[in-house]
């Protein structure tokens, strides 16, 4: 089974974003797949369509996104309303959690610093970020009884609050393989002004990393990832990923 995103762009329609997903696949799918919807906006429109893709699609999760600004990142009023809708209709709400305002300023601040290779990408997103943003859409979702799917938990901070929160029976999680295998050595360039540049940045990241000698396994460990209410839907196997 593979499950994959249907996200529309900030405006767009779900309906069209779902159906364009389902002309890529259908020609020339081979196996069994589903399909996530992604929430990047709100509004009545928005409303309707997660109803009628739920009744009439088969769709059951809705991903939103704490993250990327701008692109697909909705505020937490607009989050708030999602979940109630989700609640309403008896679907999964899923989150992408990263505080999307604090990386866009320290992806501004990696520019300036002249950092613009792959070593900025974890510069401008420390472990904080994660953490705080997990708690947030936990937070928001035990306002109004959501059940709330955290995916691809990405270190130690955060794996922490969902550890904390599955022993209040909330927010089942997942990761990547490459989450539980990899340590944080950042991908630093070789010339000798990359290193200039990079090794200041490196000076202002004095944080715990996802490793410090050890991956966030440890923590992953003790999160159980499948929450018995999704065992017990008929549509299980829809929501495994």
């Amino acid at each position: 089974m593979i499950i994959d995103f249907a996200i529309p762009q900030k405006g767009s329609s779900l309906l069209e974003a779902f159906e364009t997903w389902r002309s890529w696949a259908d020609p020339n799918v081979c196996c069994d797949y589903s399909l996530h919807v992604a929430v990047t906006w709100w509004s009545d429109k928005v409303k309707e369509e997660m109803k009628t893709l739920v009744q009439d699609k088969g769709v059951n999760s809705f991903k939103m996104f704490m993250a990327y600004k701008g692109l697909y990142m909705v505020q937490d009023e607009q989050m708030y309303a999602a979940f109630c809708h989700c609640k309403e209709i008896g679907a999964i709400a899923q989150v992408h959690a990263e505080n999307g305002d604090l990386i866009a300023e320290g992806a501004k601040k990696m520019l300036a610093l002249g950092i613009t290779g792959p070593e900025g990408h974890e510069l401008c997103r420390p472990e904080a970020v994660e953490a705080e943003a997990t708690l947030r859409a936990i937070t928001i979702a035990s306002a109004v009884n959501c059940p709330l799917y955290v995916v691809h938990v990405m270190s130690k901070s955060a794996a922490k609050v969902v550890a904390d929160a599955r022993r209040e029976g909330q927010a089942p999680a997942d990761t990547f393989r490459y989450s539980i295998e990899c340590d944080s050595s950042p991908p630093w360039r070789n010339s000798q002004r990359e290193e200039k540049l990079t090794h200041s940045g490196k000076r202002e990241r004095e944080r715990p990393t996802s490793t410090q000698g050890e991956t966030i396994s440890s923590k992953v460990k003790r999160v159980s990832f499948t929450p018995a209410r999704l065992q017990s839907s008929p549509n299980f196997s829809r929501l495994r990923i």
